[in-house]
């Protein structure tokens, strides 16, 4: 017997937008309850076909004292854990340390929310310290953090980036 029947199209892939960082600025406060406004921000969004499945946030950009790039503070929110490539991850890595040039990133979580603490200290983020009753909830926040040099597994030569930007789409485009 032959199946006739149509084949299901295969998935295309993970994508990143950019480009509309008010958009994904606040659909990452939707994921994160009580978080408040970003302020001036760059996003970019991971998508698996035309749904959003991660957000992440940069923003509170900092020049150190000789108006050099210092530091920049990152938000991420997900619903599904496929966002979580090497891929990705070095996408997201590659903004701050690559494109931007600064020596810190900046990340606070709840301190009861384990799991996303086990992911930062998993990817090279770490423990700086507790802030008692620093989360919107009242809760204690904990603050991390990833200098340059702790991104270098993240960190891909020029020539590779070029073979990523494939992924990478202008939100206006997709």
């Amino acid at each position: 017997m032959v199946n006739d029947a149509p084949k299901a199209p295969k998935p295309a892939g993970l994508r990143i937008a950019l480009g509309a960082d008010e958009w994904v600025a606040a659909w990452v406060r939707r994921q994160i309850p009580g978080l408040g406004p970003f302020g001036p921000c760059t996003t970019m969004a991971i998508v698996d076909g035309r749904e959003i499945i991660a957000g992440v946030v940069y923003n509170n950009y900092h020049d150190d004292c000789y108006g050099r790039p210092h530091a920049i503070s990152i938000s991420l929110a997900a619903t599904h854990p496929r966002w979580c490539s090497r891929r990705t991850l070095r996408t997201i890595f590659a903004y701050p340390f690559s494109q931007l040039g600064v020596r810190r990133l900046q990340a606070t979580v709840a301190k009861k929310n384990r799991r996303v603490r086990k992911l930062l200290e998993g990817v090279g983020f770490v423990l700086e310290g507790k802030g008692r009753e620093a989360w919107p909830d009242c809760g204690d926040a904990m603050f991390y953090s990833m200098l340059r040099h702790d991104a270098d597994r993240w960190l891909v030569p020029p020539s590779a980036a070029t073979a990523m930007a494939g992924m990478i789409e202008e939100a206006s485009n997709g």
